[in-house]
Formats: structure tokens, C-alpha cells, sequence
């Protein structure tokens, strides 16, 4: 419901209001609670692009004799659900299980090289929370439970990390941005994540489309170098792939780069979205080249000389 006062139920700017000081992003672009309790159906051109684009990308990385995976981040109402207030708590499903899941063969969508960690997070949640209460995005929690369950499918990836500990921190959030308030909650966070030297262009962007940056950690375990496709939930674990990977380069954006890919010459290979997105998925081949595409379309385009370099 519609409302101006913050009580659970309540509806404001676009944010759900749950139990707890949870908060919950409505809508948004991709209309997710719409989605998420069927008033609006995933369409078949959406399912054939889905399943286009992961055939593409497996068969290109397989020429180029990379480790491959898909990763689709479940969303925050999935996880946390017991904080949604009724009537929408009992109305919701899983997007990727009701629409996708049942493309697969015997709807085992992990023998298409294709991870959903839901049931990993419900688990996680049981121990303690692996979201931001006033965000949208997983917490330091929630990014450990995803990555460990990557690596169960990646090779060699670490599943502690003895220098990297969670604690809690004052934390703003998107969610109670959208309602005004700038009060950081306390949060589960890695307040230390590593010598890391990062590089990107994202000050140089008017959104998010675009967005590419390079990590680079001397002390890794190993010299492997991994390309990750995704937006800023996956983003927010590139701390962890760093304590794996000597070299990531992160790309944000819809469409799969061959081009990027075939000059960065990784090691692994792991493309990702987060659930809300599936709502609507456009193809592969409706994409341009990001090296290209800022220059093009930008002349006040200028990236900082030293991700130019790093580049």
C-alpha cells in the first residue's frame, strides 16, 4: 500500500517497508515484485535470449579453452522473506525457478554451467543476516556465501580467507537513500580487504552501462586472471576474487565482449545478473563493443591516464 508513514506495509518512493528496519526495493525498472508474485510473466522472446546468450557465451569460452560459469544472484524478498509484511510475503516466488529453471534439462540449470545460490543464502540467513538491512545489495556475509558456492564449481578458489574478517560498520544504503534518510545502520562489511590496486572509469560515466575495472593484487594465490560480468552485486565481491586471482577485469553491461575477453586472455571466465534483471533480457547480438562505444558516443569521453594504462 501507498503511504506516507514508515510502518511495515508501506510503500515509499519505491520502497517496501518490512519488519525489522528491513527495507525492500518495490519496482524499480524491472517492476520486481510484479514479477517476483507473477502479476507480470517473463516473455518468451526474454527465455529464447536468456538461453541464446548462455549457449554464446559457453561455446566462445570453450573455443578459447576457458572455465566458464553463470551466476545469477538471487534477490533480497527471496532471502529475507520472513521480514516481508503480507500480503506479499505468501505471494512471492523465485523468477529464475518459475520462468527459467524449467528451460534446463530435467530443470538442472548447473549442467548448463549455471548457479543459482539461493538455497545457500536461505541457509546462510539462518545464521545471520546476508543482506543490508537499508540496501539492496548483499552484505559481507551474503558475498562469502556466494563466492564459496562458486567455488564449488570454479577450481581452486579459497574458501576462507584468515586476513579478511567481517565486522560490523556504519553503512548508508541505497534503499534508505530513496527515502531520504542518510543514517548509516550498522552492517556486516569487510573493513579491510586487501593491498589491492583497482582502476576503473566509473567517475567518467553519467550511469552505470560501461562501467570496467581492472583489480590487481601482487600477493594472490595464484597468477590466474579471471574476467567478471556483472553489475554491483558481483562487484561487490571482487575483494574476495583478488585473494584468488592475480588479474580481474570487471565489466558492466548487458551484453557479452568477446573482444575484451580475447585481448585480456583470462583464465576463468564468470558472466552473472542479478535475478531482478531477468524480468526482461535482451540479446548478445543487440550489443556494441565497450571499447569502443564511450568514444563513440561521448567526446568529452577521458578516462584517468592510469586506468588507460592498466588497461
Amino acid at each position: 500500500m501507498q503511504c506516507t508513514t514508515r510502518q511495515p506495509g508501506c510503500v515509499i518512493n519505491n520502497v517496501l517497508i518490512g519488519e525489522s528496519n528491513q527495507l525492500f526495493l518495490f519496482e524499480g525498472n524491472y517492476n520486481q515484485f510484479s514479477y517476483l508474485s507473477n502479476q507480470e510473466a517473463v516473455s518468451a522472446s526474454s527465455k529464447s535470449n536468456f538461453l541464446d546468450n548462455l549457449q554464446g557465451r559457453r561455446r566462445f569460452a570453450d573455443q578459447q579453452k576457458i572455465s566458464h560459469l553463470h551466476v545469477v544472484i538471487p534477490c533480497k524478498p527471496l532471502v529475507v522473506r520472513d521480514k516481508i509484511p503480507e500480503p506479499y510475503r505468501q505471494n512471492i516466488r523465485s523468477l529464475f525457478l518459475h520462468s527459467y529453471a524449467p528451460l534446463f534439462t530435467n530443470r538442472d540449470p548447473l549442467k548448463e554451467r549455471v548457479l543459482y545460490p539461493l538455497d545457500s543464502l536461505i541457509r546462510a540467513q539462518t545464521q545471520r543476516d546476508c543482506y543490508w538491512a537499508n540496501d539492496t545489495h548483499i552484505n559481507a556475509a551474503g558475498q562469502l556465501c556466494i563466492y564459496r558456492a562458486i567455488g564449488k564449481h570454479i577450481p581452486d578458489l579459497s574458501a576462507t580467507f584468515p586476513l579478511l574478517r567481517i565486522a560490523e560498520e556504519l553503512r548508508q544504503g541505497d534503499l534508505g537513500l530513496m527515502l531520504g534518510n542518510s543514517e548509516p545502520l550498522p552492517s556486516l562489511c569487510f573493513p579491510w580487504t586487501g593491498e589491492l590496486l583497482t582502476y576503473s572509469n566509473t567517475q567518467e560515466l553519467p550511469g552505470n552501462t560501461g562501467d570496467i575495472g581492472i583489480t590487481y593484487n601482487p600477493l594472490s594465490r595464484t597468477q590466474r586472471r579471471l574476467v567478471l560480468f556483472g553489475d554491483s552485486f558481483i562487484k561487490t565481491m571482487l575483494h574476495l576474487f583478488a585473494q584468488d586471482f592475480r588479474t580481474i577485469l570487471y565489466i558492466r553491461g548487458p551484453y557479452f565482449q568477446p573482444d575484451m575477453i580475447e585481448l585480456f586472455a583470462p583464465d576463468v571466465l564468470i558472466t552473472s545478473e542479478t535475478e531482478r534483471y531477468l524480468a526482461g533480457v535482451d540479446h548478445d547480438n543487440n550489443g556494441a563493443s565497450l571499447l569502443f562505444e564511450s568514444f563513440r558516443k561521448r567526446v568529452d569521453y577521458r578516462p584517468s591516464q592510469d586506468f588507460q594504462t592498466a588497461l
